[in-house]
């Protein structure tokens, strides 16, 4: 396993540096440098290489739920299977049976072992830690799971936002472009959707649920992320800041999917599929999927920045929004609720047509840190702290500008930033190439840029010794931001030490095009 942190020694670590604080900063089995403390996925890593030493997949055994698996790998000359075995969500029992004669055990994450009776019947408990059932002298026959088990529930500090008892929401069969397109690598559709409140006698003999399923399963595209939008009677207002959305939500494990669109105060619209066309901000971890069977409570983050000076909060990344500013005015309200779901689904390494298109939800509540989050306060205390750190711009006014001196005091030609480009990799918008046309008797060019056009507060980004060839230096200027305007300039040291003149000034505005984030 390659590390970011230390190239050279390869070691399983967590990144240091910049990428530290990314999606890729805490892959490694080890923390970063200098300690290397190992996490639990250091031992439970030993133990699969343990058990699966020379072993080669041989397919699966049926469970009976598509949210439990059990994977079949085998020895080469077949004389030990294993089977790594676990669920999705929550805990569930798997009835195990063995053919006569087999010797086998289970081996939990940190390899401890425990011998299992083959005689007879036995069980084993799954979560989403693998258990790894090891076979000698025969073979599991059936791998059967029970029902299961969710403990996860709501704080006790929550609001109910629906209960699905009074009104029935509205259905808008069309296309939802906001939705649709929100990302190149994903292919969405509209399809007739089915959708009613309905008594549920697991929730109890007088609870009313809202069910939406397809009316009709689409053939020939089983990837594509089949879509309805429903809306409430009314925006459902959150009130103060929460936490999370939470609620209980029923399924069949076909990875269905409920996403959640909100409104601020200010009429920014915010929708759980992450920032338009970036990757691995779009649920990544899976919260608003229906992958289990049955009730089970499930929660989704909102978004938020913090007050004065618009800080984002860490789980605004799991939120795209249009029509604004980034900023996360309180209140929100809810608007709508989209359902997805897929023909098929991958069930180890095979394509399976989902079984059941059907979901429930019921009580979808607003989930908050403590009882004066539910409050007003939070809201008053934004808007009171709105800008407190940002004073209005003033143009630069009072700055200084190197420019302006360089252009008076400079010694020699100006030089001519001849292009831009962008960087060979990780092309997302705070790096360029600048490419400035040669001066003789250059010994050193510099890139300086600014955020107004005069020069005003420009800096020194980039410097590089000019190549002995003669050739056009490309200095690389990193640390920018997408999507602003940027203006640049070009200078010179000659074989005295002193600075040229400034060359024209060009613009240019970078764009974040570097979608594995």
């Amino acid at each position: 396993m390659k590390s970011c942190a230390t190239p050279p020694a390869r070691r399983p670590t967590d990144c240091s540096g910049q990428w530290g604080s990314q999606h890729y900063g805490c892959v490694g089995l080890l923390g970063r440098a200098p300690e290397y403390n190992p996490k639990p996925a250091a031992a439970a890593f030993a133990t699969m290489s343990l058990v699966l030493d020379l072993a080669e997949y041989d397919g699966f055994i049926e469970t009976g739920s598509r949210s439990a698996y059990c994977l079949r790998f085998k020895d080469p000359d077949g004389a030990r299977r294993v089977y790594p075995a676990w669920t999705l969500r929550g805990k569930r029992p798997l009835a195990l049976s063995f053919t006569p004669g087999a010797k086998a055990r289970v081996v939990d994450e940190n390899g401890n072992a425990k011998a299992l009776d083959t005689a007879v019947e036995s069980t084993v408990e799954l979560s989403p830690t693998p258990v790894w059932i090891v076979v000698e002298k025969g073979a599991l026959e059936k791998a059967v799971s029970g029902k299961p088990v969710y403990e996860k529930a709501p704080t006790e500090n929550i609001a109910v936002l629906e209960d699905f008892e009074k009104a029935d929401w509205t259905y808008n069969p069309e296309l939802y472009v906001p939705f649709e397109s929100n990302h190149w690598d994903v292919v969405r559709e509209t399809a007739p959707m089915k959708a009613a409140r309905v008594e549920s006698t697991e929730r109890g003999s007088t609870s009313t649920v809202f069910r939406v399923s397809m009316a009709a399963i689409p053939l020939g595209k089983p990837m594509v992320g089949f879509y309805g939008v429903f809306a409430p009677p009314n925006p459902i207002a959150i009130p103060g800041k929460a936490r999370a959305l939470g609620w209980m939500g029923r399924g069949n494990s076909a990875w269905n999917r409920i996403v959640f669109e909100l409104q601020d105060a200010n009429g920014e619209y915010w929708r759980s599929i992450g920032t338009k066309d970036a990757w691995n901000c779009d649920d990544t971890h899976s919260r608003s999927y229906f992958n289990f069977d049955g009730w089970s409570y499930m929660e989704f983050p909102l978004p938020g920045t913090l007050p004065a000076d618009n800080y984002r909060e860490m789980d605004t990344v799991w939120w795209g929004h249009t029509d604004g500013d980034g900023i996360v005015d309180l209140p929100l309200r809810l608007t709508r609720v989209i359902f997805e779901t897929r023909p098929e689904q991958i069930y180890a390494d095979t394509m399976r047509p989902i079984v059941d298109s059907t979901v429930e939800i019921d009580d979808l509540i607003a989930v908050y840190d403590s009882p004066a989050m539910m409050t007003d306060e939070p809201v008053k205390v934004q808007r009171a702290a709105a800008h407190l750190f940002m004073p209005p711009s003033r143009g630069g006014k009072g700055m200084p500008n190197p420019m302006a001196a360089l252009a008076a005091d400079g010694v020699g030609a100006a030089p001519e930033i001849v292009k831009f480009q962008p960087p060979e990799q990780r092309n997302d918008g705070t790096t360029v190439e600048v490419s400035v046309k040669p001066v003789a008797g250059a010994k050193q060019y510099k890139v300086w840029v600014s955020a107004y056009p005069d020069g005003k507060g420009a800096k020194s980004m980039a410097a590089v010794d000019a190549p002995a060839d003669g050739a056009a230096p490309a200095l690389l200027v990193r640390w920018l931001k997408p999507s602003q305007k940027f203006y640049f300039y070009a200078t010179y040291i000659d074989a005295d030490g002193k600075e040229s003149k400034p060359s024209k000034v060009r613009e240019t505005v970078l764009k974040d095009e570097f979608p594995m984030k």
